[in-house]
Protein backbone atom coordinates (compact mmCIF):
# COMPACT_ATOMS: atom_id res chain seq x y z
CA UNK A 1 0.00 0.00 0.00
CA UNK A 2 1.58 2.88 -1.10
CA UNK A 3 1.88 6.52 1.47
CA UNK A 4 -0.94 8.01 -0.14
CA UNK A 5 -3.45 5.58 0.45
CA UNK A 6 -2.30 4.89 3.81
CA UNK A 7 -2.99 8.71 4.49
CA UNK A 8 -6.43 8.73 3.62
CA UNK A 9 -7.74 6.94 6.43
CA UNK A 10 -6.55 9.56 8.97
CA UNK A 11 -6.64 12.14 6.66
CA UNK A 12 -10.92 11.74 7.17
CA UNK A 13 -10.01 10.73 10.52
CA UNK A 14 -8.86 14.09 11.18
CA UNK A 15 -11.26 15.95 8.85
CA UNK A 16 -14.38 14.11 11.06
CA UNK A 17 -12.57 15.25 13.99
CA UNK A 18 -12.21 19.32 13.11
CA UNK A 19 -16.61 19.05 12.07
CA UNK A 20 -17.09 17.53 15.32
CA UNK A 21 -15.38 20.62 17.48
CA UNK A 22 -16.30 23.55 15.57
CA UNK A 23 -16.81 26.43 17.58
CA UNK A 24 -17.62 29.33 15.38
CA UNK A 25 -18.62 29.97 11.61
CA UNK A 26 -18.64 32.48 8.91
CA UNK A 27 -15.95 34.00 11.71
CA UNK A 28 -14.65 37.70 10.53
CA UNK A 29 -12.37 39.79 11.96
CA UNK A 30 -12.88 43.72 11.32
CA UNK A 31 -9.95 46.03 12.06
CA UNK A 32 -10.22 49.47 12.23
CA UNK A 33 -7.65 52.04 12.44
CA UNK A 34 -7.78 56.00 13.14
CA UNK A 35 -6.34 59.40 12.03
CA UNK A 36 -3.07 58.72 9.41
CA UNK A 37 -2.52 54.77 11.12
CA UNK A 38 -2.51 52.39 7.87
CA UNK A 39 -2.31 48.69 7.19
CA UNK A 40 0.15 48.61 4.31
CA UNK A 41 0.98 44.57 3.99
CA UNK A 42 -1.10 41.69 5.08
CA UNK A 43 1.60 38.74 6.04
CA UNK A 44 -1.43 35.73 6.64
CA UNK A 45 -2.95 33.92 3.76
CA UNK A 46 -6.44 34.95 5.00
CA UNK A 47 -8.93 36.37 2.26
CA UNK A 48 -9.55 40.41 3.22
CA UNK A 49 -11.49 43.02 2.19
CA UNK A 50 -10.22 45.69 0.26
CA UNK A 51 -7.54 43.81 -1.52
CA UNK A 52 -5.87 46.73 -2.20
CA UNK A 53 -3.82 48.33 0.34
CA UNK A 54 -2.94 50.91 2.61
CA UNK A 55 -6.19 50.78 4.11
CA UNK A 56 -7.39 52.56 7.38
CA UNK A 57 -10.27 49.67 7.72
CA UNK A 58 -10.16 46.15 6.64
CA UNK A 59 -11.67 42.59 7.60
CA UNK A 60 -10.63 39.51 7.45
CA UNK A 61 -12.66 36.12 6.40
CA UNK A 62 -11.45 32.87 8.48
CA UNK A 63 -14.29 30.96 7.65
CA UNK A 64 -14.68 28.00 10.69
CA UNK A 65 -12.67 27.64 13.87
CA UNK A 66 -12.86 24.39 15.56
CA UNK A 67 -12.17 23.94 19.42
CA UNK A 68 -8.23 24.54 20.68
CA UNK A 69 -7.50 26.67 17.26
CA UNK A 70 -5.73 30.07 16.88
CA UNK A 71 -5.58 32.24 14.19
CA UNK A 72 -2.44 34.50 14.40
CA UNK A 73 -3.24 37.76 11.87
CA UNK A 74 0.34 39.19 10.81
CA UNK A 75 0.33 42.25 9.01
CA UNK A 76 2.30 45.77 8.63
CA UNK A 77 1.26 49.17 9.73
CA UNK A 78 2.49 52.42 8.38
CA UNK A 79 2.92 54.92 11.83
CA UNK A 80 2.73 58.30 11.02
CA UNK A 81 5.20 60.97 12.25
CA UNK A 82 4.59 62.94 15.25
CA UNK A 83 4.55 66.68 14.78
CA UNK A 84 6.87 68.85 16.22
CA UNK A 85 4.31 70.22 19.14
CA UNK A 86 3.48 66.87 19.92
CA UNK A 87 7.30 66.13 20.19
CA UNK A 88 8.33 68.93 22.30
CA UNK A 89 5.18 68.10 24.58
CA UNK A 90 6.17 64.44 24.81
CA UNK A 91 9.70 65.44 25.52
CA UNK A 92 9.32 67.65 27.93
CA UNK A 93 6.24 65.76 29.71
CA UNK A 94 7.92 61.75 29.13
CA UNK A 95 4.22 60.94 28.32
CA UNK A 96 1.63 60.81 25.92
CA UNK A 97 -2.20 61.36 26.23
CA UNK A 98 -4.77 58.76 26.37
CA UNK A 99 -6.30 59.31 23.28
CA UNK A 100 -3.24 59.34 21.44
CA UNK A 101 -2.23 55.49 22.57
CA UNK A 102 -5.87 54.28 21.68
CA UNK A 103 -4.72 54.22 17.64
CA UNK A 104 -7.57 51.92 16.56
CA UNK A 105 -9.79 48.77 17.77
CA UNK A 106 -10.80 44.96 16.73
CA UNK A 107 -14.03 43.16 16.74
CA UNK A 108 -15.05 39.73 15.88
CA UNK A 109 -18.20 38.00 14.25
CA UNK A 110 -18.89 34.75 14.25
CA UNK A 111 -21.95 32.57 14.20
CA UNK A 112 -22.44 30.22 16.91
CA UNK A 113 -22.84 26.41 15.64
CA UNK A 114 -25.92 25.41 17.96
CA UNK A 115 -28.02 28.58 18.13
CA UNK A 116 -27.14 30.03 15.00
CA UNK A 117 -26.82 33.23 16.79
CA UNK A 118 -24.57 35.86 15.01
CA UNK A 119 -22.48 37.03 18.13
CA UNK A 120 -20.12 40.30 17.89
CA UNK A 121 -17.62 40.16 20.69
CA UNK A 122 -17.11 43.59 22.43
CA UNK A 123 -14.15 45.81 20.59
CA UNK A 124 -10.34 45.44 21.99
CA UNK A 125 -8.27 48.57 21.45
CA UNK A 126 -5.14 48.67 19.60
CA UNK A 127 -2.49 50.70 22.16
CA UNK A 128 0.35 52.11 21.40
CA UNK A 129 3.21 54.21 22.82
CA UNK A 130 4.89 57.14 21.63
CA UNK A 131 7.59 58.31 22.96
CA UNK A 132 10.59 60.93 22.25
CA UNK A 133 13.14 58.58 23.76
CA UNK A 134 11.81 54.73 23.68
CA UNK A 135 13.78 52.45 26.21
CA UNK A 136 15.95 49.54 25.71
CA UNK A 137 12.92 47.10 26.50
CA UNK A 138 10.49 48.85 24.41
CA UNK A 139 13.05 48.54 20.99
CA UNK A 140 12.85 44.88 21.56
CA UNK A 141 11.57 42.32 19.08
CA UNK A 142 8.44 40.86 20.24
CA UNK A 143 9.24 37.34 21.04
CA UNK A 144 6.03 36.09 20.40
CA UNK A 145 5.65 38.26 16.73
CA UNK A 146 8.96 36.82 15.72
CA UNK A 147 7.58 33.50 16.15
CA UNK A 148 4.47 34.41 13.68
CA UNK A 149 6.82 36.02 11.38
CA UNK A 150 8.96 32.99 11.23
CA UNK A 151 5.43 31.12 10.54
CA UNK A 152 4.09 32.86 7.74
CA UNK A 153 7.75 33.73 6.12
CA UNK A 154 8.27 30.31 6.18
CA UNK A 155 5.15 28.91 4.68
CA UNK A 156 5.99 31.92 1.62
CA UNK A 157 9.35 30.40 0.90
CA UNK A 158 8.13 26.91 1.24
CA UNK A 159 5.54 28.25 -1.56
CA UNK A 160 7.77 29.86 -3.58
CA UNK A 161 9.80 26.46 -2.95
CA UNK A 162 7.09 24.20 -4.59
CA UNK A 163 6.21 26.20 -7.71
CA UNK A 164 10.40 26.33 -9.02
CA UNK A 165 10.87 23.24 -10.96
CA UNK A 166 14.41 23.30 -10.51
CA UNK A 167 14.96 20.91 -7.83
CA UNK A 168 18.60 22.26 -6.54
CA UNK A 169 16.60 26.13 -6.36
CA UNK A 170 13.60 25.07 -4.78
CA UNK A 171 16.43 23.52 -1.95
CA UNK A 172 18.64 26.50 -2.08
CA UNK A 173 15.27 29.08 -1.15
CA UNK A 174 14.67 26.44 2.10
CA UNK A 175 18.49 26.92 2.85
CA UNK A 176 18.35 30.06 2.97
CA UNK A 177 15.03 30.22 4.82
CA UNK A 178 16.71 27.83 7.53
CA UNK A 179 19.32 30.87 7.42
CA UNK A 180 17.61 33.38 8.50
CA UNK A 181 14.95 31.66 11.15
CA UNK A 182 18.42 30.51 12.59
CA UNK A 183 19.49 34.41 13.00
CA UNK A 184 16.19 35.30 14.33
CA UNK A 185 15.05 36.25 17.99
CA UNK A 186 12.98 33.29 18.16
CA UNK A 187 15.39 30.88 16.71
CA UNK A 188 15.12 28.88 19.91
CA UNK A 189 11.80 29.10 20.38
CA UNK A 190 10.35 24.85 20.39
CA UNK A 191 8.37 26.00 17.38
CA UNK A 192 11.27 27.29 15.69
CA UNK A 193 13.41 24.67 16.15
CA UNK A 194 10.79 22.30 14.47
CA UNK A 195 10.97 24.48 11.62
CA UNK A 196 14.10 24.41 10.81
CA UNK A 197 14.24 20.49 11.77
CA UNK A 198 11.24 20.19 8.95
CA UNK A 199 13.29 22.29 6.97
CA UNK A 200 16.94 20.85 6.87
CA UNK A 201 14.99 17.24 6.35
CA UNK A 202 16.52 15.27 3.57
CA UNK A 203 13.96 13.04 1.32
CA UNK A 204 14.87 9.75 -0.40
CA UNK A 205 12.86 11.26 -3.63
CA UNK A 206 12.12 14.70 -4.94
CA UNK A 207 9.00 13.88 -5.56
CA UNK A 208 8.67 13.09 -1.69
CA UNK A 209 10.30 15.97 -0.83
CA UNK A 210 7.22 18.02 -2.97
CA UNK A 211 4.74 15.95 -1.64
CA UNK A 212 5.48 16.40 1.83
CA UNK A 213 6.09 20.19 2.22
CA UNK A 214 3.08 20.89 0.31
CA UNK A 215 1.77 19.58 2.94
CA UNK A 216 3.21 21.42 5.37
CA UNK A 217 2.99 24.81 3.71
CA UNK A 218 -0.89 24.22 3.72
CA UNK A 219 -1.34 23.64 7.33
CA UNK A 220 1.15 26.70 8.11
CA UNK A 221 -0.69 29.36 5.80
CA UNK A 222 -3.89 27.99 7.51
CA UNK A 223 -3.15 27.16 10.82
CA UNK A 224 -5.06 24.66 10.72
CA UNK A 225 -4.45 20.46 10.87
CA UNK A 226 -4.67 17.77 8.71
CA UNK A 227 -2.89 14.63 7.41
CA UNK A 228 0.66 15.29 7.73
CA UNK A 229 4.17 12.48 6.92
CA UNK A 230 6.06 11.21 9.77
CA UNK A 231 8.49 13.68 8.27
CA UNK A 232 6.71 16.74 9.11
CA UNK A 233 6.96 17.66 12.83
CA UNK A 234 6.21 21.34 13.03
CA UNK A 235 2.52 21.01 11.47
CA UNK A 236 1.46 18.84 14.30
CA UNK A 237 0.80 22.22 16.96
CA UNK A 238 -2.33 22.70 14.41
CA UNK A 239 -4.10 19.18 15.47
CA UNK A 240 -6.92 19.38 18.19
CA UNK A 241 -7.92 16.87 21.14
CA UNK A 242 -10.58 16.15 18.74
CA UNK A 243 -9.01 15.40 15.76
CA UNK A 244 -5.97 13.31 17.49
CA UNK A 245 -9.16 10.96 19.55
CA UNK A 246 -10.54 10.33 15.81
CA UNK A 247 -7.35 9.64 14.36
CA UNK A 248 -6.79 7.02 17.85
CA UNK A 249 -9.80 5.33 16.81
CA UNK A 250 -9.90 4.77 13.44
CA UNK A 251 -6.51 3.06 14.15
CA UNK A 252 -7.68 0.84 16.79
CA UNK A 253 -10.40 0.35 14.53
CA UNK A 254 -7.67 -1.12 11.90
CA UNK A 255 -5.91 -3.18 14.23
CA UNK A 256 -9.40 -5.22 15.13
CA UNK A 257 -9.95 -5.62 11.48
CA UNK A 258 -8.62 -8.90 10.68
CA UNK A 259 -6.75 -9.68 7.54
CA UNK A 260 -7.05 -11.99 4.92
CA UNK A 261 -4.25 -13.42 3.04
CA UNK A 262 -4.12 -12.87 -0.91
CA UNK A 263 -5.57 -16.14 -2.91
CA UNK A 264 -4.69 -16.47 -6.36
CA UNK A 265 -7.06 -17.95 -8.38
CA UNK A 266 -6.23 -21.83 -9.15
CA UNK A 267 -7.20 -22.25 -13.16
CA UNK A 268 -8.45 -25.51 -13.86
CA UNK A 269 -6.11 -28.07 -15.31
CA UNK A 270 -6.93 -28.41 -19.15
CA UNK A 271 -8.44 -32.00 -19.75
CA UNK A 272 -6.77 -34.04 -21.72
CA UNK A 273 -9.06 -36.55 -24.01
CA UNK A 274 -8.17 -39.79 -25.46
CA UNK A 275 -10.01 -41.47 -28.27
Amino acid sequence: MSDQEQAVGPAFAMALGGLFSCVAQQLRVDIEFNGEYRITHVHSKYQHEPKQLPAKNITFKLHDLNADEKRNLVFQLHVPKLNTSQNIEMTSQETTLQDEQTIGQVTVTYVEPNSRQTITTTPVSFQLIRTAQPTADQLQVNYELDIQRNRVETAREIKRAMDTNNYQQSLAILKAQVDKVKASVSSQSPFCQLLIRDLEYRYPSERAYRSSHHNTYMQHASERGTYAPTTSFSSAQYLNISQQQQVIQFQQHQQQQPSFPDVQQQQPAPSSQTN
